[in-house]
Protein backbone atom coordinates (compact mmCIF):
# COMPACT_ATOMS: atom_id res chain seq x y z
CA UNK A 1 0.00 0.00 0.00
CA UNK A 2 2.73 2.21 0.77
CA UNK A 3 4.47 1.67 -2.15
CA UNK A 4 1.53 2.34 -4.27
CA UNK A 5 0.85 5.27 -2.35
CA UNK A 6 4.38 6.67 -3.53
CA UNK A 7 3.87 5.54 -6.89
CA UNK A 8 0.52 7.54 -6.57
CA UNK A 9 2.44 10.71 -5.65
CA UNK A 10 5.30 10.74 -8.12
CA UNK A 11 3.00 10.10 -10.77
CA UNK A 12 1.26 13.05 -9.62
CA UNK A 13 4.44 15.17 -9.03
CA UNK A 14 5.17 14.34 -12.93
CA UNK A 15 2.06 15.30 -13.68
CA UNK A 16 1.99 18.65 -11.95
CA UNK A 17 5.86 19.56 -13.45
CA UNK A 18 4.49 18.56 -17.08
CA UNK A 19 1.24 20.86 -16.36
CA UNK A 20 3.74 23.57 -15.00
CA UNK A 21 6.32 23.07 -17.87
CA UNK A 22 3.95 22.57 -20.89
CA UNK A 23 5.11 25.11 -23.59
CA UNK A 24 1.50 25.31 -24.47
CA UNK A 25 -1.19 26.93 -22.34
CA UNK A 26 -3.26 25.22 -20.27
CA UNK A 27 -6.41 25.95 -18.42
CA UNK A 28 -9.33 25.11 -16.35
CA UNK A 29 -12.41 26.93 -16.08
CA UNK A 30 -16.39 26.87 -14.96
CA UNK A 31 -18.59 27.30 -18.84
CA UNK A 32 -19.23 30.56 -18.23
CA UNK A 33 -15.78 31.39 -18.73
CA UNK A 34 -14.52 31.79 -14.88
CA UNK A 35 -11.15 30.56 -14.86
CA UNK A 36 -10.56 28.17 -12.13
CA UNK A 37 -6.73 27.11 -12.59
CA UNK A 38 -4.12 27.89 -15.45
CA UNK A 39 0.03 27.23 -16.06
CA UNK A 40 2.45 29.68 -16.19
CA UNK A 41 2.18 29.29 -20.40
CA UNK A 42 -1.55 30.67 -20.36
CA UNK A 43 -0.53 33.02 -17.93
CA UNK A 44 2.49 34.35 -20.25
CA UNK A 45 -0.11 34.56 -23.29
CA UNK A 46 -2.23 36.89 -21.07
CA UNK A 47 0.73 38.52 -19.66
CA UNK A 48 2.08 39.13 -23.37
CA UNK A 49 -1.74 40.49 -24.63
CA UNK A 50 -1.10 43.35 -21.44
CA UNK A 51 -3.31 41.59 -19.11
CA UNK A 52 -1.95 40.50 -15.50
CA UNK A 53 -3.84 37.96 -13.96
CA UNK A 54 -7.08 37.61 -15.59
CA UNK A 55 -10.22 36.00 -13.76
CA UNK A 56 -12.55 35.66 -16.76
CA UNK A 57 -11.59 34.35 -20.16
CA UNK A 58 -13.92 37.66 -21.46
CA UNK A 59 -10.55 39.61 -20.00
CA UNK A 60 -8.53 38.11 -23.17
CA UNK A 61 -11.16 37.31 -25.93
CA UNK A 62 -14.23 38.19 -27.55
CA UNK A 63 -17.76 37.17 -26.95
CA UNK A 64 -17.77 34.57 -30.20
CA UNK A 65 -15.36 32.42 -27.96
CA UNK A 66 -17.12 32.72 -24.69
CA UNK A 67 -20.29 31.98 -26.21
CA UNK A 68 -18.68 28.67 -28.11
CA UNK A 69 -17.32 27.63 -24.92
CA UNK A 70 -20.60 28.22 -22.79
CA UNK A 71 -22.22 25.95 -25.20
CA UNK A 72 -20.17 23.32 -23.66
CA UNK A 73 -22.30 23.42 -20.09
CA UNK A 74 -24.26 20.58 -18.77
CA UNK A 75 -22.92 18.42 -21.34
CA UNK A 76 -20.34 15.94 -21.05
CA UNK A 77 -17.72 14.32 -23.59
CA UNK A 78 -18.02 17.40 -25.89
CA UNK A 79 -15.19 19.69 -26.98
CA UNK A 80 -15.05 22.28 -29.29
CA UNK A 81 -12.29 23.81 -31.75
CA UNK A 82 -11.79 27.44 -32.55
CA UNK A 83 -9.16 30.07 -34.04
CA UNK A 84 -9.98 34.06 -33.07
CA UNK A 85 -7.92 36.78 -33.19
CA UNK A 86 -6.53 39.41 -30.60
CA UNK A 87 -5.50 42.73 -31.10
CA UNK A 88 -2.25 43.25 -29.29
CA UNK A 89 -1.99 46.92 -28.35
CA UNK A 90 1.57 46.95 -27.11
CA UNK A 91 2.83 45.88 -30.50
CA UNK A 92 0.04 46.81 -32.61
CA UNK A 93 -0.35 44.15 -34.28
CA UNK A 94 -2.89 41.10 -34.50
CA UNK A 95 -1.87 37.79 -32.89
CA UNK A 96 -4.10 34.65 -33.53
CA UNK A 97 -4.37 32.37 -31.04
CA UNK A 98 -5.81 28.14 -31.64
CA UNK A 99 -8.25 26.99 -28.36
CA UNK A 100 -9.06 23.79 -27.74
CA UNK A 101 -11.73 22.57 -24.78
CA UNK A 102 -14.03 19.51 -23.49
CA UNK A 103 -15.69 18.66 -20.56
CA UNK A 104 -16.63 15.34 -19.24
CA UNK A 105 -18.86 16.53 -16.54
CA UNK A 106 -20.50 19.51 -18.11
CA UNK A 107 -19.38 21.68 -15.20
CA UNK A 108 -15.53 22.01 -15.21
CA UNK A 109 -14.03 22.52 -19.23
CA UNK A 110 -10.82 22.05 -19.60
CA UNK A 111 -9.04 23.50 -22.14
CA UNK A 112 -5.57 24.38 -24.39
CA UNK A 113 -4.54 27.72 -25.73
CA UNK A 114 -1.79 28.02 -28.14
CA UNK A 115 -0.19 30.88 -29.90
CA UNK A 116 -0.59 29.86 -33.63
CA UNK A 117 0.58 33.73 -34.94
CA UNK A 118 3.66 32.68 -36.95
CA UNK A 119 1.85 29.28 -38.23
CA UNK A 120 -1.51 31.48 -39.63
CA UNK A 121 1.58 34.04 -40.88
CA UNK A 122 3.70 31.58 -42.75
CA UNK A 123 0.05 29.67 -44.03
CA UNK A 124 -1.09 33.45 -44.94
CA UNK A 125 2.25 33.84 -46.87
CA UNK A 126 1.82 30.76 -48.76
CA UNK A 127 -1.17 31.92 -49.77
CA UNK A 128 -0.12 35.04 -50.96
CA UNK A 129 2.55 33.63 -52.78
CA UNK A 130 0.40 31.53 -54.84
CA UNK A 131 -2.02 34.19 -55.76
CA UNK A 132 0.33 36.97 -56.33
CA UNK A 133 3.66 38.06 -58.18
CA UNK A 134 6.24 37.47 -55.75
CA UNK A 135 8.67 40.44 -56.78
CA UNK A 136 6.07 43.06 -57.80
CA UNK A 137 3.76 41.33 -55.25
CA UNK A 138 0.82 42.23 -57.95
CA UNK A 139 -1.33 39.09 -58.41
CA UNK A 140 -0.80 36.89 -61.08
CA UNK A 141 -2.80 34.32 -63.08
CA UNK A 142 -4.06 32.11 -60.63
CA UNK A 143 -4.57 35.37 -58.65
CA UNK A 144 -6.61 37.13 -60.93
CA UNK A 145 -8.86 33.94 -62.68
CA UNK A 146 -9.56 33.92 -58.32
CA UNK A 147 -10.39 36.99 -58.09
CA UNK A 148 -12.19 37.73 -61.03
CA UNK A 149 -13.85 34.16 -60.52
CA UNK A 150 -15.39 35.74 -57.44
CA UNK A 151 -16.67 38.41 -58.55
CA UNK A 152 -20.38 39.27 -58.90
CA UNK A 153 -19.73 39.85 -62.76
CA UNK A 154 -17.47 39.72 -65.45
CA UNK A 155 -15.23 42.51 -65.83
CA UNK A 156 -15.86 44.68 -68.75
CA UNK A 157 -12.66 44.66 -70.98
CA UNK A 158 -9.48 42.63 -70.43
CA UNK A 159 -6.25 43.95 -71.39
CA UNK A 160 -2.13 42.20 -71.90
CA UNK A 161 0.89 44.27 -71.84
CA UNK A 162 4.07 43.33 -73.31
CA UNK A 163 7.14 44.71 -72.48
CA UNK A 164 9.40 45.35 -76.27
CA UNK A 165 12.88 43.67 -76.20
CA UNK A 166 12.87 43.37 -71.73
CA UNK A 167 15.26 40.40 -72.61
CA UNK A 168 18.20 43.36 -73.49
CA UNK A 169 18.29 44.35 -70.02
CA UNK A 170 18.56 41.22 -68.21
CA UNK A 171 21.72 40.59 -70.88
CA UNK A 172 23.47 43.63 -70.35
CA UNK A 173 22.70 44.82 -66.84
CA UNK A 174 21.60 41.62 -64.95
CA UNK A 175 18.96 40.12 -63.83
CA UNK A 176 18.94 42.10 -60.71
CA UNK A 177 18.36 44.88 -62.78
CA UNK A 178 15.69 43.46 -64.68
CA UNK A 179 14.01 42.87 -61.28
CA UNK A 180 14.14 46.99 -60.72
CA UNK A 181 12.87 47.67 -63.42
CA UNK A 182 9.79 45.39 -63.41
CA UNK A 183 9.04 47.23 -59.88
CA UNK A 184 9.29 50.49 -61.53
CA UNK A 185 7.03 49.42 -64.35
CA UNK A 186 4.56 48.08 -62.20
CA UNK A 187 4.65 51.23 -60.07
CA UNK A 188 3.64 53.52 -62.89
CA UNK A 189 1.29 51.00 -64.29
CA UNK A 190 -1.09 50.90 -60.98
CA UNK A 191 -0.43 54.59 -60.64
CA UNK A 192 -2.16 54.64 -63.62
CA UNK A 193 -4.65 52.38 -63.03
CA UNK A 194 -6.02 53.18 -59.42
CA UNK A 195 -8.71 51.82 -58.67
CA UNK A 196 -10.46 51.35 -62.17
CA UNK A 197 -8.71 47.82 -63.09
CA UNK A 198 -7.08 44.37 -61.49
CA UNK A 199 -3.59 44.46 -62.22
CA UNK A 200 -1.46 41.00 -62.71
CA UNK A 201 2.08 40.08 -64.22
CA UNK A 202 1.24 37.17 -66.03
CA UNK A 203 4.77 36.51 -67.21
CA UNK A 204 8.12 37.49 -67.31
CA UNK A 205 7.93 40.87 -68.76
CA UNK A 206 3.71 40.54 -69.50
CA UNK A 207 0.54 41.63 -67.40
CA UNK A 208 -2.84 41.47 -67.54
CA UNK A 209 -5.38 44.44 -66.79
CA UNK A 210 -9.17 43.25 -65.83
CA UNK A 211 -11.75 46.48 -65.92
CA UNK A 212 -14.73 45.88 -63.75
CA UNK A 213 -16.91 48.99 -64.65
CA UNK A 214 -15.54 50.62 -67.44
CA UNK A 215 -16.43 50.74 -70.99
CA UNK A 216 -13.89 49.59 -74.12
CA UNK A 217 -13.37 53.81 -74.40
CA UNK A 218 -12.70 54.29 -70.88
CA UNK A 219 -10.61 51.05 -71.09
CA UNK A 220 -8.37 52.34 -74.27
CA UNK A 221 -7.93 55.93 -72.31
CA UNK A 222 -6.59 54.08 -69.57
CA UNK A 223 -4.29 51.46 -71.90
CA UNK A 224 -3.12 54.31 -73.75
CA UNK A 225 -1.98 56.27 -70.90
CA UNK A 226 -0.43 53.38 -69.32
CA UNK A 227 1.64 52.81 -72.58
CA UNK A 228 2.80 56.49 -72.59
CA UNK A 229 3.97 56.44 -68.73
CA UNK A 230 5.96 53.00 -69.32
CA UNK A 231 7.74 55.06 -72.68
CA UNK A 232 7.49 58.88 -70.75
CA UNK A 233 10.70 58.85 -68.73
CA UNK A 234 13.73 56.47 -68.47
CA UNK A 235 14.59 53.63 -66.43
CA UNK A 236 17.32 54.89 -63.65
CA UNK A 237 19.63 51.59 -62.69
CA UNK A 238 22.84 52.89 -60.86
CA UNK A 239 24.06 54.80 -63.14
CA UNK A 240 22.49 53.56 -66.16
CA UNK A 241 19.59 54.99 -68.00
CA UNK A 242 17.49 53.68 -71.03
CA UNK A 243 13.80 53.84 -71.83
CA UNK A 244 11.42 51.06 -72.68
CA UNK A 245 8.42 50.54 -75.02
CA UNK A 246 5.06 48.43 -74.54
CA UNK A 247 2.78 46.66 -76.52
CA UNK A 248 -0.71 46.38 -75.51
CA UNK A 249 -3.93 44.60 -77.02
CA UNK A 250 -7.48 45.62 -75.35
CA UNK A 251 -10.38 43.15 -75.74
CA UNK A 252 -14.19 43.82 -75.07
CA UNK A 253 -16.18 41.28 -73.04
CA UNK A 254 -19.02 41.46 -73.88
CA UNK A 255 -18.56 39.46 -77.55
CA UNK A 256 -16.94 36.27 -75.37
CA UNK A 257 -19.72 35.46 -73.49
CA UNK A 258 -19.29 32.92 -70.79
CA UNK A 259 -15.90 32.36 -72.26
CA UNK A 260 -13.12 30.81 -70.22
CA UNK A 261 -11.13 33.72 -69.07
CA UNK A 262 -8.25 31.82 -70.55
CA UNK A 263 -9.66 32.15 -74.03
CA UNK A 264 -10.28 36.09 -73.70
CA UNK A 265 -6.89 36.43 -72.41
CA UNK A 266 -5.17 34.60 -75.34
CA UNK A 267 -7.06 37.04 -77.76
CA UNK A 268 -5.46 40.34 -76.13
CA UNK A 269 -2.48 38.11 -76.14
CA UNK A 270 -3.08 37.80 -79.75
CA UNK A 271 -4.00 41.07 -80.24
CA UNK A 272 -0.67 42.69 -78.46
CA UNK A 273 1.42 40.18 -80.67
CA UNK A 274 -0.07 41.66 -83.73
CA UNK A 275 0.49 45.66 -81.99
CA UNK A 276 4.50 44.40 -80.94
CA UNK A 277 4.85 43.85 -85.33
CA UNK A 278 3.53 47.15 -85.90
CA UNK A 279 6.32 50.40 -85.52
CA UNK A 280 3.71 53.20 -84.74
CA UNK A 281 0.79 51.44 -83.05
CA UNK A 282 1.19 49.93 -79.43
CA UNK A 283 -2.38 49.37 -78.84
CA UNK A 284 -4.90 47.27 -80.53
CA UNK A 285 -8.35 47.52 -79.23
CA UNK A 286 -11.03 44.43 -80.42
CA UNK A 287 -14.27 45.94 -79.39
CA UNK A 288 -17.68 44.18 -79.37
CA UNK A 289 -18.87 45.53 -82.91
CA UNK A 290 -17.12 44.48 -85.98
CA UNK A 291 -15.14 47.60 -86.41
CA UNK A 292 -11.82 45.89 -85.01
CA UNK A 293 -12.76 43.22 -87.76
CA UNK A 294 -12.86 45.69 -90.60
CA UNK A 295 -9.64 47.07 -89.45
CA UNK A 296 -7.98 43.26 -89.46
CA UNK A 297 -10.07 41.25 -91.64
CA UNK A 298 -7.15 40.18 -93.52
CA UNK A 299 -5.36 38.71 -90.39
CA UNK A 300 -8.30 37.30 -88.89
CA UNK A 301 -8.74 35.26 -92.43
CA UNK A 302 -5.65 33.45 -92.45
CA UNK A 303 -5.80 33.05 -88.93
CA UNK A 304 -9.08 31.67 -88.89
CA UNK A 305 -7.48 28.53 -91.49
CA UNK A 306 -4.22 28.51 -89.14
CA UNK A 307 -6.50 27.84 -86.19
CA UNK A 308 -8.00 24.62 -88.00
CA UNK A 309 -4.41 23.73 -88.69
CA UNK A 310 -5.43 23.78 -92.46
CA UNK A 311 -3.30 25.40 -95.15
CA UNK A 312 -4.69 29.03 -96.17
CA UNK A 313 -6.30 28.73 -99.53
CA UNK A 314 -5.46 31.37 -102.21
CA UNK A 315 -1.67 30.84 -101.29
CA UNK A 316 1.00 31.82 -104.19
CA UNK A 317 4.79 32.31 -104.33
CA UNK A 318 5.84 35.75 -106.28
CA UNK A 319 10.17 36.01 -106.71
CA UNK A 320 12.02 38.80 -106.65
CA UNK A 321 15.96 39.31 -108.37
CA UNK A 322 19.11 39.73 -106.67
CA UNK A 323 21.53 40.51 -109.18
CA UNK A 324 25.28 40.36 -108.83
CA UNK A 325 27.22 43.80 -108.54
CA UNK A 326 30.22 42.00 -110.41
CA UNK A 327 28.62 40.19 -113.35
CA UNK A 328 25.00 41.19 -113.27
CA UNK A 329 23.94 40.03 -116.82
CA UNK A 330 25.44 36.53 -116.07
CA UNK A 331 23.07 34.82 -113.83
CA UNK A 332 19.75 35.11 -112.57
CA UNK A 333 18.86 35.07 -109.31
CA UNK A 334 16.04 35.82 -106.90
CA UNK A 335 14.40 35.14 -103.74
CA UNK A 336 11.00 32.80 -103.43
CA UNK A 337 8.44 35.39 -101.58
CA UNK A 338 4.76 34.60 -100.22
CA UNK A 339 1.12 36.11 -101.11
CA UNK A 340 -2.09 35.23 -100.48
CA UNK A 341 -4.95 35.82 -102.69
CA UNK A 342 -8.53 36.80 -101.44
CA UNK A 343 -11.28 35.43 -103.14
CA UNK A 344 -12.46 39.30 -104.17
CA UNK A 345 -9.17 39.16 -105.92
CA UNK A 346 -7.19 41.36 -103.33
CA UNK A 347 -3.58 40.42 -102.07
CA UNK A 348 -2.69 39.89 -98.45
CA UNK A 349 1.01 40.30 -98.05
CA UNK A 350 3.41 38.65 -96.53
CA UNK A 351 3.91 40.00 -93.14
CA UNK A 352 0.65 39.50 -92.43
CA UNK A 353 0.18 35.31 -93.42
CA UNK A 354 3.90 35.15 -91.15
CA UNK A 355 2.20 37.65 -88.13
CA UNK A 356 -0.62 35.32 -88.09
CA UNK A 357 1.47 32.18 -87.94
CA UNK A 358 3.69 33.28 -85.33
CA UNK A 359 0.73 34.41 -83.24
CA UNK A 360 -0.35 31.07 -83.08
CA UNK A 361 2.35 29.08 -83.65
CA UNK A 362 1.18 27.56 -86.60
CA UNK A 363 4.92 28.64 -89.07
CA UNK A 364 5.37 25.31 -89.77
CA UNK A 365 2.11 24.95 -91.70
CA UNK A 366 3.08 27.97 -94.02
CA UNK A 367 6.48 26.84 -94.24
CA UNK A 368 5.48 23.03 -95.10
CA UNK A 369 3.48 24.50 -97.58
CA UNK A 370 6.36 27.25 -99.31
CA UNK A 371 8.95 25.10 -99.14
CA UNK A 372 7.31 22.01 -100.95
CA UNK A 373 5.34 24.58 -103.48
CA UNK A 374 8.89 26.14 -104.41
CA UNK A 375 10.84 23.12 -104.47
CA UNK A 376 8.23 21.24 -107.08
CA UNK A 377 8.62 24.64 -108.84
CA UNK A 378 12.32 24.60 -109.51
CA UNK A 379 12.81 20.94 -110.42
CA UNK A 380 9.87 21.60 -112.60
CA UNK A 381 11.81 24.20 -114.64
CA UNK A 382 15.10 23.55 -113.73
CA UNK A 383 16.24 23.85 -117.68
CA UNK A 384 14.96 27.61 -117.62
CA UNK A 385 17.20 28.15 -114.31
CA UNK A 386 20.28 27.15 -116.02
CA UNK A 387 21.45 30.57 -115.47
CA UNK A 388 20.38 30.40 -111.48
CA UNK A 389 23.13 30.90 -108.83
CA UNK A 390 20.99 30.58 -105.83
CA UNK A 391 17.60 31.02 -105.21
CA UNK A 392 16.49 32.73 -101.27
CA UNK A 393 13.98 31.06 -99.42
CA UNK A 394 13.39 32.37 -95.83
CA UNK A 395 12.11 29.89 -93.38
CA UNK A 396 10.52 30.69 -89.98
CA UNK A 397 12.14 30.96 -86.58
CA UNK A 398 8.95 28.89 -85.16
CA UNK A 399 9.30 26.39 -87.93
CA UNK A 400 13.05 25.65 -86.74
CA UNK A 401 12.75 25.04 -83.69
CA UNK A 402 9.88 22.59 -84.56
CA UNK A 403 11.38 18.70 -84.62
CA UNK A 404 8.86 17.34 -85.97
CA UNK A 405 8.98 20.22 -88.97
CA UNK A 406 12.80 20.16 -89.36
CA UNK A 407 12.80 16.01 -89.48
CA UNK A 408 10.29 16.45 -92.62
CA UNK A 409 11.98 19.14 -94.21
CA UNK A 410 15.30 16.80 -94.14
CA UNK A 411 13.25 14.33 -95.92
CA UNK A 412 12.09 16.47 -98.13
CA UNK A 413 15.30 17.77 -98.96
CA UNK A 414 16.90 14.27 -99.37
CA UNK A 415 14.28 13.10 -102.30
CA UNK A 416 14.81 16.45 -104.27
CA UNK A 417 19.14 16.84 -104.75
CA UNK A 418 18.55 18.98 -108.27
CA UNK A 419 16.31 21.75 -106.47
CA UNK A 420 18.62 21.48 -103.37
CA UNK A 421 21.44 22.32 -104.83
CA UNK A 422 20.63 25.57 -105.96
CA UNK A 423 18.44 26.50 -102.64
CA UNK A 424 19.85 29.17 -100.02
CA UNK A 425 18.06 28.89 -97.06
CA UNK A 426 17.74 32.32 -94.96
CA UNK A 427 17.76 32.43 -91.30
CA UNK A 428 16.97 35.67 -89.79
CA UNK A 429 19.62 37.14 -87.65
CA UNK A 430 17.68 37.25 -84.43
CA UNK A 431 16.43 33.60 -84.97
CA UNK A 432 20.25 32.76 -85.38
CA UNK A 433 21.52 34.06 -82.45
CA UNK A 434 18.23 32.66 -80.20
CA UNK A 435 20.43 29.05 -80.27
CA UNK A 436 23.69 29.18 -81.94
CA UNK A 437 24.39 25.72 -82.04
CA UNK A 438 21.02 24.28 -82.55
CA UNK A 439 21.01 26.88 -85.54
CA UNK A 440 24.73 25.69 -86.29
CA UNK A 441 23.54 21.69 -86.40
CA UNK A 442 20.67 23.05 -88.76
CA UNK A 443 22.96 24.80 -91.14
CA UNK A 444 25.61 21.93 -91.28
CA UNK A 445 22.94 19.23 -92.09
CA UNK A 446 21.61 21.97 -95.11
CA UNK A 447 24.71 22.23 -96.31
CA UNK A 448 25.64 18.77 -96.33
CA UNK A 449 22.66 18.11 -98.52
CA UNK A 450 23.99 20.84 -101.35
CA UNK A 451 22.11 23.82 -100.19
CA UNK A 452 22.90 27.37 -99.21
CA UNK A 453 22.74 29.04 -96.33
CA UNK A 454 22.48 32.83 -95.86
CA UNK A 455 22.11 35.23 -92.24
CA UNK A 456 18.96 37.21 -93.37
CA UNK A 457 18.37 41.13 -91.47
CA UNK A 458 21.79 41.49 -90.53
CA UNK A 459 21.49 45.59 -88.86
CA UNK A 460 18.26 44.54 -87.44
CA UNK A 461 19.19 42.59 -84.07
CA UNK A 462 22.68 42.14 -82.63
CA UNK A 463 25.01 42.93 -85.47
CA UNK A 464 27.74 41.62 -83.78
CA UNK A 465 30.65 40.40 -85.96
CA UNK A 466 31.86 37.90 -83.50
CA UNK A 467 29.02 35.38 -83.95
CA UNK A 468 29.64 34.84 -87.76
CA UNK A 469 32.96 32.94 -86.46
CA UNK A 470 29.92 30.65 -84.58
CA UNK A 471 28.33 30.23 -87.73
CA UNK A 472 29.68 28.58 -90.87
CA UNK A 473 27.03 30.02 -93.36
CA UNK A 474 27.73 30.68 -97.31
CA UNK A 475 26.31 34.80 -97.19
CA UNK A 476 25.00 37.84 -95.23
CA UNK A 477 21.97 39.52 -96.01
CA UNK A 478 22.50 43.02 -94.98
CA UNK A 479 18.83 44.44 -93.35
CA UNK A 480 17.75 47.39 -95.58
CA UNK A 481 18.21 50.24 -92.57
CA UNK A 482 21.38 49.70 -93.34
CA UNK A 483 21.70 49.86 -96.77
CA UNK A 484 19.53 52.82 -97.05
CA UNK A 485 21.29 54.60 -94.59
CA UNK A 486 24.12 54.38 -96.51
CA UNK A 487 23.66 57.12 -98.56
CA UNK A 488 22.57 59.79 -95.94
CA UNK A 489 25.65 59.82 -93.99
CA UNK A 490 29.21 59.18 -93.66
CA UNK A 491 28.80 57.13 -90.81
CA UNK A 492 26.16 54.71 -93.12
CA UNK A 493 28.89 54.54 -95.64
CA UNK A 494 31.45 53.06 -93.21
CA UNK A 495 29.15 50.55 -91.57
CA UNK A 496 28.62 48.86 -95.32
CA UNK A 497 32.57 49.25 -96.21
CA UNK A 498 33.51 47.44 -93.26
CA UNK A 499 30.68 44.59 -93.37
CA UNK A 500 31.39 44.29 -97.58
CA UNK A 501 34.93 43.85 -96.44
CA UNK A 502 34.61 41.60 -93.18
CA UNK A 503 32.27 39.03 -95.12
CA UNK A 504 34.34 39.09 -98.05
CA UNK A 505 37.43 37.91 -95.99
CA UNK A 506 35.54 35.52 -93.98
CA UNK A 507 34.67 33.67 -97.75
CA UNK A 508 31.04 34.59 -97.51
CA UNK A 509 29.08 36.20 -99.80
CA UNK A 510 26.99 39.37 -99.11
CA UNK A 511 23.67 40.53 -100.26
CA UNK A 512 22.40 44.48 -99.98
CA UNK A 513 18.19 44.23 -99.70
CA UNK A 514 16.16 47.88 -100.19
CA UNK A 515 18.64 48.82 -103.40
CA UNK A 516 16.08 51.08 -104.43
CA UNK A 517 18.07 53.84 -106.35
CA UNK A 518 21.22 54.55 -108.06
CA UNK A 519 23.11 55.99 -105.50
CA UNK A 520 22.03 53.37 -103.05
CA UNK A 521 23.30 50.77 -105.80
CA UNK A 522 26.36 52.67 -106.18
CA UNK A 523 27.43 52.46 -102.48
CA UNK A 524 26.77 48.67 -102.21
CA UNK A 525 29.44 48.68 -105.67
CA UNK A 526 31.57 50.27 -103.45
CA UNK A 527 31.55 48.87 -100.36
CA UNK A 528 32.36 45.51 -102.23
CA UNK A 529 28.29 43.90 -101.60
CA UNK A 530 28.25 41.26 -103.96
CA UNK A 531 24.71 41.40 -104.92
CA UNK A 532 21.98 43.71 -104.58
CA UNK A 533 17.82 43.16 -104.17
CA UNK A 534 15.18 45.80 -103.83
CA UNK A 535 12.42 48.17 -106.11
CA UNK A 536 15.56 49.82 -108.02
CA UNK A 537 16.74 46.51 -109.61
CA UNK A 538 13.16 44.99 -109.60
CA UNK A 539 9.99 44.47 -107.22
CA UNK A 540 8.66 41.28 -106.80
CA UNK A 541 7.66 39.20 -110.31
CA UNK A 542 5.56 36.40 -110.78
CA UNK A 543 7.26 32.38 -111.38
CA UNK A 544 6.73 32.54 -115.37
CA UNK A 545 8.46 36.41 -115.68
CA UNK A 546 11.61 34.71 -114.11
CA UNK A 547 11.44 32.11 -116.82
CA UNK A 548 11.54 34.21 -119.43
CA UNK A 549 14.29 36.22 -118.24
CA UNK A 550 18.30 35.06 -118.80
CA UNK A 551 19.41 37.33 -116.14
CA UNK A 552 18.53 39.40 -112.87
CA UNK A 553 19.39 42.50 -114.83
CA UNK A 554 16.86 42.09 -117.85
CA UNK A 555 14.25 43.41 -114.38
CA UNK A 556 15.89 46.80 -114.38
CA UNK A 557 13.60 49.40 -115.93
CA UNK A 558 15.09 52.49 -114.65
CA UNK A 559 17.66 53.95 -117.41
CA UNK A 560 20.04 55.49 -115.52
CA UNK A 561 20.21 52.02 -113.04
CA UNK A 562 20.64 49.96 -116.19
CA UNK A 563 23.22 52.34 -117.63
CA UNK A 564 25.35 51.74 -114.51
CA UNK A 565 24.88 47.57 -114.61
CA UNK A 566 25.81 47.77 -118.40
CA UNK A 567 29.04 49.72 -117.14
CA UNK A 568 29.49 47.28 -114.46
CA UNK A 569 29.58 44.56 -116.36
CA UNK A 570 31.84 45.78 -118.82
CA UNK A 571 34.58 46.46 -115.80
CA UNK A 572 33.82 43.05 -114.43
CA UNK A 573 36.69 41.40 -112.89
CA UNK A 574 37.64 37.72 -113.40
CA UNK A 575 39.17 37.27 -110.24
CA UNK A 576 36.13 38.24 -108.55
CA UNK A 577 33.86 35.18 -108.21
CA UNK A 578 30.03 34.67 -108.03
CA UNK A 579 28.41 31.73 -106.17
CA UNK A 580 29.42 28.36 -108.10
CA UNK A 581 27.01 27.44 -110.63
CA UNK A 582 25.02 23.97 -109.37
CA UNK A 583 23.62 23.90 -112.56
CA UNK A 584 27.31 21.99 -113.41
CA UNK A 585 26.62 19.60 -110.98
CA UNK A 586 22.84 19.04 -111.80
CA UNK A 587 24.04 18.11 -115.78
CA UNK A 588 27.34 16.81 -115.71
Amino acid sequence: MRTDHLEKLEAQRILNAAYEDSPIGLFSMEPGGEILKANPAFWKMAKNLGVGHASHLSNLFDSRVIGDLASLSGSKARGVELQTKVHDGARNQDRWFAIKASTVDGATVEGTLQDITERFAATERLEFLANHDALTECLNLRGIARTLGRMARQPTALAYFDLDRFKLINDLYGHAAGDLVLKQVCARMQAVIGTNGILSRVGGDEFVIAFSDSTVAQATAVCESIVSAIASEPYQIARQRFTLNVSAGLVGMERFGDSLLNEVISAADTLCRMAKKRTTQRLLVMESDDKFFRYHKDELEVMAYLERGETPVGLFLVMQPEISLTRPFDSLNFEILLRMRKTDGNIIPAYIIIEAAEMHGKTAIIDRWVVTTAIAWIEAHLDELRHTRFVGLNLSGGSLNDEAFTEELFALFAQHPNALSLLCIEITESVALTDIDNVQRFIDRVRSLGAKVAIDDFGAGYSSFGYLRSLSVDALKLDGALVKDATRNAAGIAIIDAIGSLVGNLGMKSIGEYAEDLPTIKALVDAGIDYAQGYGISKPVMPEQILSAKSSADFIEDPSIRAFIVQLQAEEDPTMSLFENPYRDIRH
